[in-house]
């Protein structure tokens, strides 16, 4: 039996499935090529898509990437915001800042300029404002030049905390503050840590050491101007009160401090107190 006359593409398209014949074998071939393609592009596919893993591990480094970013920004904040955070040891400003009162910008020299050692312990809080200053001389150099202070300022403390020079070592400088004669005022233990300058008076007075020897010496006008200014600073900081009073350590202990000479200036001052708990305080 023969076939209808169709043309030869339409035929075997037609027909193909039901008559195997020869020349349709073309297009047999042709289909099997394009199934061929179209596992191989199936296969691919699969093969390059994400699974649930690949899925798992892309979302985990994402959020370790967005981690390690906010942690740098955080690292970036809180490294600025300790540099402009005050030290608890030493909060005083450095001298020159522009953005200091005229006394601190003028006068005070802060531990770090100093270049002091650590305190081995924070020490006990001073209650301010307190009444009683106390002044002792150091017995020690005189200095002129705020190089000349520092080294010596440095010296005290180093004799005050270490083993070699005394049985029983402070924890830091024993001074709340010192003054010399280049004119400036040198922080020690500050206003609101109690020193170990006079024995019964650490912890209700301010204990000032100025540099140099005045048994014998007067005290230069500059040392003087400072002291005075350090203490009119420590009035309106709320450290003393207006109506504080100056003694010589040896009006409270036997001791020739701060020295017969500044002794003499020193009665002069109107803030000073003829206090005396001995009764040969202070003599010539």
């Amino acid at each position: 039996m023969g076939h209808p006359p169709l043309p030869r593409f339409t035929y075997c398209v037609a027909l193909l499935p039901a008559i195997p014949d020869r020349p349709c074998r073309w297009l047999q071939a042709a289909t099997a090529l394009v199934l061929v393609a179209v596992v191989v592009v199936l296969g691919i596919l699969v093969l390059t898509r994400p699974g649930p893993s690949d899925s798992a591990s892309q979302t985990a480094l994402d959020t370790n990437k967005a981690t390690t970013t906010t942690a740098a920004a955080t690292t970036t904040t809180t490294t600025m915001t300790t540099f402009t955070v005050p030290s608890t040891t030493d909060s005083t400003p450095l001298v020159g800042s522009t953005s200091k009162r005229p006394f601190e910008a003028e006068v005070l020299v802060s531990r770090g300029e100093w270049r002091a050692r650590g305190a081995r312990n924070p020490g006990s809080v001073l209650m301010t404002p307190v009444m009683d200053v106390i002044v002792q001389h150091t017995a020690g150099y005189q200095c002129a030049t705020r190089a000349e202070c520092s080294a010596e300022v440095l010296r005290i403390q180093d004799s005050q905390m270490d083993w070699r020079h005394r049985p029983q070592p402070f924890s830091d400088i024993g001074y709340n503050f010192l003054v010399g004669g280049d004119g400036h005022a040198y922080w020690g233990r500050g206003w609101d840590t109690v020193g170990a300058h006079t024995y019964g008076w650490n912890t209700k007075s301010i204990g000032v050491g100025i540099i140099g020897t005045f048994t014998n010496e007067t005290a230069p006008p500059a040392l003087q101007s400072a002291l005075r200014r350090l203490l009119e600073w420590g009035v309106s900081l709320g450290k003393l009160t207006g109506n504080y009073k100056i003694m010589g350590a040896c009006q409270v202990q036997s001791s020739d401090s701060p020295g017969w000479s500044f002794m003499e200036d020193l009665r002069t001052w109107s803030h000073w107190s003829n206090y005396t708990s001995v009764p040969w305080a202070c003599m010539t």
